[in-house]
């Protein structure tokens, strides 16, 4: 797991090129302007699944995993307490 800013996104381009796609977009997107629903990127290899929901608080929730997918969140609009997100993150996978 990797919590950090979208300004730091670019050291993790190297990773493959689906993820440096995938912050290519999130870094250029104004999201003010998109609705709720799926954009393909890469078709079904590379998507976006944007929803505006009500974030819960950190102790209400346990981080989610995939076997078959990689999942990037991010929170774009909604005021978060990153001091206790990274304690809490820290908490359940060390």
């Amino acid at each position: 797991m990797i919590c950090d800013s979208i300004i730091h996104s670019h050291q993790y381009d190297v990773l493959s090129d689906r993820i440096a796609d995938a912050f290519r977009w999130l870094r250029s997107t104004h999201f003010s302007n998109l609705a709720d629903g799926r954009y393909e990127l890469r078709g079904a290899d590379l998507y976006i699944m944007l929803s505006t929901k009500q974030t819960k608080p950190v102790s209400e929730e346990k981080p989610e995993a995939h076997k078959k997918y990689l999942d990037i969140q991010f929170l774009f609009s909604i005021p978060l307490d990153f001091t206790s997100f990274v304690k809490f993150v820290f908490e359940y996978f060390i």
